[in-house]
This record gives C-alpha cells, sequence and structure tokens, in this order.
C-alpha cells in the first residue's frame, strides 16, 4: 500500500520536503506545422516522432529514446521545447545555449507556459532548451529500472546535449553552455554541472532539492517515488546510513569542488510569504537545502552568487510572495539571466 494512503496526516505535516511544483492552468497555444529549418532531424539516438512550431520562436519536438521509457514522462510523453532568438532563421550566426529544467510533476512545457521563457529571453542571443525531465526523476540514472528505463542523466547529459548541437547552430562547447532549474530541477541542475566537469559555464538553483543529505530532502525523493507506485530505492538505492553511497556521490553539498570554475547562481525564497502553508513549508525546505549548498560553497572558497530573497518582494518587474510558486522562480530567472548570458556569450 502506498504511503500517501497510509499516512494521510504525516505527508501533510511533512509536505516542505515534497518539492512539488504548482503549474498553472494556461491554456497552451494551438500549434501549427510550418516547415522550417528549425525543425529537426533524429540522430544520435533520438528520434524526432513530431515536430511543431508552437509560437514564432518555440518550437515542440515529440521524441523517444532508449534511455526512457515514454510511461515514466510527465503527462504527455516525451518531448522538448526549443525556443530560438528571433532572428534564427536568417541572421546564420551560432549561439550559446542554456538547458532550463522544470521541477517534480513538471514538463518540458512548464518555462514557456507558465515561466514567462520567451519575455524574459526576448532579445538575447541564446537558444533555451526545455526538455522533458520525468515525474520524479531527480535527474539521475535509476539503480532499479521498474518496468522500463529512468535513465535520465544519460539522456539528458550523453544524448539530448549532442542532439541539439546537431540540429541548432549552437556554439557547442562548455564555455558556451549553461544549466538552471527550478525546485528538482535545481538540484538537477547542480547535479549535472559537478558530475559533467567542462560541459557548462554556468549554473543555477531556484529554490533547489541540493541537498540530498538532508531529511527533508530525501523524504521528497521517497516520497515522490512512491507516489509512482514504484520502491523506494529505485533512483539512489538504499537510504539506510552506511548504503547510501549514490546519495552522496550524487548530492551537490557533498560534490560542491567539483563546481569550481563554474560561475554559479542560488536563489530561494523564505517560504513566509501569503501563499498557503503547503508552499511556505515546502520553500523554506528548498531555503535550508540552498542555504547548506552556499555555505559549503564558500568554505571551500568557491565564488558564486546567492540570494534569499526573503518574501513580499517586486523586482525585475514580477511580485514573489517567498513561497514555491511560479512568480518567484520567473523573478529569478530574470534576475539570473543576465549573469547566464555573461557567463556563456
Amino acid at each position: 500500500m502506498r504511503i500517501s494512503r497510509m499516512l494521510p496526516a504525516l505527508v501533510a505535516a511533512t509536505v516542505p520536503a515534497a518539492l512539488v511544483v504548482p503549474t498553472t492552468a494556461a491554456a497552451a497555444p494551438t500549434p501549427t506545422v510550418v516547415p522550417s529549418a528549425a525543425a529537426p532531424t533524429s540522430s544520435n539516438g533520438i528520434t524526432v516522432t513530431g515536430a511543431e512550431r508552437l509560437t514564432d520562436r518555440t518550437w515542440r519536438l515529440d521524441i523517444t529514446t532508449p534511455n526512457v521509457t515514454a510511461k515514466y514522462a510527465t503527462h504527455a510523453g516525451m518531448s522538448v521545447r526549443v525556443t530560438l532568438p528571433a532572428d534564427y532563421e536568417t541572421s546564420g550566426k551560432r549561439y550559446p545555449t542554456l538547458y532550463l529544467l522544470h521541477g517534480q510533476d513538471g514538463r518540458s512545457s512548464d518555462w514557456t507556459q507558465s515561466g514567462d521563457l520567451e519575455k524574459i529571453s526576448a532579445g538575447r542571443d541564446v537558444i533555451v532548451v526545455t526538455p522533458e525531465g520525468g515525474k520524479a526523476s531527480w535527474y539521475t540514472d535509476w539503480v532499479r529500472q521498474w518496468g522500463g528505463r529512468q535513465s535520465w542523466q544519460t539522456f539528458h547529459t550523453k544524448q539530448l546535449i549532442s542532439f541539439i548541437d546537431a540540429n541548432y547552430r549552437t556554439k557547442a562547447d562548455g564555455r558556451h553552455r549553461a544549466i538552471a532549474g527550478l525546485s528538482m530541477g535545481g538540484y538537477g541542475a547542480m547535479h549535472y554541472a559537478a558530475a559533467n566537469p567542462g560541459m557548462f559555464a554556468h549554473a543555477s538553483s531556484y529554490s533547489g532539492g541540493v541537498n540530498l543529505s538532508r531529511p527533508e530532502v530525501r523524504f521528497a525523493v521517497l516520497f515522490s517515488v512512491n507516489d509512482q507506485g514504484l520502491g523506494l530505492d529505485a533512483p539512489f538505492g538504499s537510504v539506510l546510513p552506511g548504503l547510501d553511497a549514490k546519495w552522496r556521490a550524487e548530492n551537490p553539498v557533498d560534490q560542491a569542488a567539483k563546481l569550481r570554475g563554474l560561475n554559479l547562481s542560488i536563489y530561494t525564497g523564505d517560504g513566509r510569504g501569503k501563499a498557503d502553508l503547503r508552499s511556505n513549508l515546502i520553500e523554506r525546505g528548498a531555503a535550508a537545502a540552498s542555504t547548506d549548498l552556499h555555505n559549503r560553497l564558500t568554505t571551500l572558497g568557491i565564488p558564486h552568487t546567492f540570494v534569499n530573497y526573503g518574501h513580499d518582494v517586486t523586482k525585475a518587474g514580477y511580485t514573489c510572495d517567498g513561497s514555491h510558486a511560479w512568480s518567484c522562480w520567473k523573478m529569478s530567472l530574470a534576475l539570473d539571466m543576465p549573469a547566464i548570458m555573461r557567463s556563456i556569450s
């Protein structure tokens, strides 16, 4: 029986660990198929099954990969969104890339539909890729593959980046590549950057669960995996002390020394806004994990940007109440975008 059925009161009481990303009900634009040089072809083990132009700048690519079984993707299967500079099809230029990761139970459309991605990236010479990250992938290659593949790290770092570089006019080297994400995706961004030296020049976390040693974050992982009906040890193996080597090997706080040389940004709220209690409690857990990473980087003498914006703050045209919410993540990306561009331009 699932934990969520057995212990509803416990779940409610410990919800800050869940780090679940709320999604807005924004209606998706009606897709129009438009032949274009921007439409990619299958390569590097990724098969393109459909390509639709959603706006002047954003495409949705439907794909398959042997590294991820489609049923483990969120909602509508495996897809990737690519947001191009306005002059992409006429300039002939090459562009740096930014990979933006979604949170638990999010989807590849989140940053374009809920995160104001086109507005925030407008006028900037950058290709932004928002990939499918699964219902609760935690951006790792799962130890136990339950009825299919969940090798998310291999998909993203060994397949997707090469696929994008092969199909778009990118500056295809780590000096011109950044990664960022929210909540579970904030963890993914820091984990991928630490695990793949030279792959990125910049990494950012917004309200990220960036310390796998924190009880709140470990519970977030276990709860999200259990909610899929899968074994609790599936992604990282046993959580028991002495048997949790993968938890520590893929923990940004434990692996912080490997982030040296990157430009780093960490944004979090204080979870004391006027939003619902659940979102505030979640953000408090994320704030604690973010502070842990900030402290570890400081101890190691690694330069980075750390912003705890508190609550009830208006910056970059967004008003954020300090909870685990899109208004705060949009603000974080808007504030962070100049630093990202300096890192990869």
